[in-house]
């Protein structure tokens, strides 16, 4: 399959300019993270129908940002980041056990669909006004119920703060908090501002006074209500992550983070099987094995082991071709030819590309992978998370990116420390990130103030 670079950009990027100006629906206008590796209480403010940037230097967050709502939306996130522990804390918290992590995000817009609603936050007329539009998603990593208790029955043993601290420091120490003691549970609904310091206090606990709330007084209207088993926001929302292009030559060489390989995977579920193509697969591989050269090779091997640990424990040992048999895995198995289009002298490999023609390539399949998802699937809307697209791209191509970004259905979140990048975005829809010691701040537009 010939594939030219320059010719797979220009004219997916023609595709995405007839999709301009096509307004989405259900949005996040808020994420609130506490206690989540460089935040200890930070809120960003989203917009509806432009680029939203995250603008920082190296090491501020922005890839944090993105794992945090990724936590929450992408339901093709790895299973091991899924699984949080202390590493993940504020790393400002000198002793991370007993608090919570927390990642909230608030949506508007919301329609008065069935999975719409689970989301909405009513908060008038007692739940019956149905002309709510916001709402929001919690996502709460702490200890687990027992755990719970046991704090705060600590907190009832002893009147004297020192003697709490002790005690607190023994449990710690002995294990008997730790990551395996801590749950990953999810709310919707949720009522009050778990960043704000005084209702952390509480709702989990204060930890200047080691005083911690009571698990049997945890209330649907503080914390929301509990989301529903049936209710899964990752496969009602499409999330598409595109990843910092750095050197993606090896992403593209392995089929697990080879954007090509999902999309083969959806095309070959529009195609029939051919049977012709796989007889005539069958037929090659039969043939291919059975050239002299390579059944002398699967001989020679065999004896040689066989010569070595006897015919007793001795496998039987063929050298086959492996073309895939099934017209899926077939499909699957297709790669990536490049042509260079200033250069007419026939077609090589990813390898022979440049760093910045190997991460155009990538970028365009990653959009059009949402393209396809999103034209393919039934969503409630679409998020697309860019990291820093710059690394090795063209200032030009760089600043002219926003011009085709307004997809249809789909809010937009790019981070960068571009100054190409940041110097065509709207100052409206920015969150500036800001590394302290130990911390990042956020820096908001006066609009969101």
């Amino acid at each position: 399959m010939a594939l030219c670079f320059w010719w797979l950009w220009s004219n997916l990027m023609c595709s995405k300019t007839m999709l301009r100006a096509q307004p989405i629906t259900m949005y996040i206008n808020k994420l609130a993270i506490r206690n989540y590796k460089n935040f200890r209480s930070s809120n960003f403010y989203f917009v509806k129908d432009s680029v939203n940037t995250i603008i920082g230097e190296n090491a501020s967050g922005k890839t944090n940002l993105f794992n945090a709502m990724r936590l929450i939306l992408d339901d093709s996130l790895p299973m091991n980041s899924r699984i949080l522990s202390n590493e993940d804390f504020y790393r400002g918290l000198s002793e991370p056990f007993g608090h919570w992590i927390i990642i909230t995000l608030y949506f508007d817009d919301l329609s008065e669909s069935e999975e719409e609603q689970v989301l909405a936050n009513y908060t008038v007329n007692d739940g019956n006004d149905k002309s709510i539009k916001e709402g929001n998603y919690t996502f709460i990593y702490r200890p687990k119920f027992h755990i719970r208790q046991k704090l705060y029955e600590l907190t009832l043993e002893d009147d004297n703060v020192e003697a709490r601290s002790a005690s607190f420091t023994e449990f710690v120490s002995n294990h008997i908090i730790s990551k395996e003691t801590y749950e990953a549970v999810a709310f919707v609904r949720t009522k009050v501002d778990l960043n704000n310091d005084e209702i952390y206090k509480q709702v989990v606990g204060d930890f200047d006074s080691y005083s911690f709330s009571n698990p049997n007084d945890d209330d649907a209207t503080v914390l929301g209500v509990k989301k529903p088993p049936y209710f899964a926001l990752g496969s009602e929302v499409a999330c598409t992550y595109v990843k910092a292009l750095r050197n993606v030559v090896a992403d593209l060489k392995y089929y697990k983070t080879n954007p090509l390989y999902k999309l083969l995977t959806l095309k070959s579920k529009q195609i029939d099987d051919r049977k012709d193509i796989v007889e005539n697969v069958k037929e090659i591989n039969g043939k291919i094995s059975a050239i002299p050269e390579i059944e002398r090779l699967s001989n020679k091997i065999s004896a040689s082991l066989l010569n070595t640990v006897g015919s007793t424990y001795s496998p039987k040992i063929l050298v086959s071709s492996q073309l895939p048999e099934d017209f899926t895995e077939l499909i699957q198995s297709l790669g990536l030819v490049v042509e260079d289009s200033l250069d007419y002298n026939g077609s090589g490999k990813i390898d022979d590309l440049s760093l910045g023609g190997a991460n155009l390539i990538y970028l365009a399949l990653k959009l059009y992978e949402y393209e396809e998802i999103r034209d393919s699937e039934e969503h409630i809307t679409h998020f697309l998370l860019i990291e820093e697209p710059e690394a090795h791209i063209h200032n030009h191509i760089q600043k002219t990116l926003f011009d085709n970004f307004n997809f249809k259905n789909t809010q937009v979140f790019v981070s960068t420390h571009s100054t190409q990048i940041s110097s065509v975005s709207k100052i409206s829809s920015m969150n500036i990130l800001s590394r302290q010691k130990g911390f990042t701040d956020v820096y908001l537009s006066l609009i969101h103030i």
